[in-house]
């Protein structure tokens, strides 16, 4: 129970996403590794950023400029980068991936964490390749990640993506497979709406949560 000045760290969007998908299979098969690539949209750099974004595409695709412009913000490029780098090459984004999820599922965890901004206005996408302590079927894994509240599991031509996915709650996970990478791996396609399921939107679900808890206690 929180008491009286109780603090909640509120973790990042991109955070976020990936832990929901993860603690059902951590709970059910426990977690050795995570290897995760972000696709992270405009819209988790703010509105000046989307602004720059929609200014930037105009430029670099108009049919009347023969020699295309190296744009000021994103254009129609990707950049592996999000913050500042530190010493050791990672992102600050990258850090905060790293340490926010071991913070929250497990301190021992091997997490690493490639970050990329995408030309996509709002949603992000995550590639995940995870080794699990015990072994684990993809049809264990879907069932596990069914279970969970908060997660919608996509299976065959069903396919998550930002664009289709934009303005709606929870996380959709999908193209769940085998990994080679590992003796007992998957893979898995993580997607959700930045701003829906993102740091605002957890922040008022753990505000409704408390408020519940408080009022229930009464």
């Amino acid at each position: 129970s929180l008491g009286r000045g109780a603090i909640i760290a509120n973790p990042n969007c991109s955070t976020i996403q990936m832990v929901v998908a993860l603690a059902p299979l951590q709970e059910a098969f426990g977690l050795v590794r995570v290897v995760v690539d972000t696709y992270q949209s405009m819209s988790g750099a703010g509105a000046g950023a989307v602004r720059l974004f929609a200014e930037d595409l105009a430029q670099v695709t108009a049919p009347e400029v023969e020699v295309r412009p190296s744009p000021k913000g994103l254009g129609l490029d990707v950049l592996p980068r999000i913050g500042e780098i530190d010493a050791q090459g990672e992102s600050s984004e990258e850090a905060k991936m790293v340490h926010e999820t071991r913070k929250i599922l497990d301190a021992n965890l091997a997490v690493d964490a490639t970050c990329v901004r995408v030309p996509v206005i709002q949603g992000h996408a995550e590639a995940l390749t995870i080794e699990t302590e015990r072994p684990c079927s993809v049809e264990e894994a879907l069932e596990a990640l069914r279970s969970a509240p908060g997660i919608e599991v996509h299976v065959g031509d069903s396919i998550p993506t930002p664009r289709a996915l934009e303005r709606t709650p929870g996380v959709h996970v999908g193209r769940v497979r085998t990994s080679r990478a590992f003796n007992s791996g998957l893979k898995l396609w993580v997607v959700a709406d930045n701003l829906i399921k993102g740091a605002a939107g957890n922040a008022l679900q753990i505000a409704e949560l408390v408020t519940s808890s408080s009022l229930s206690r009464t």
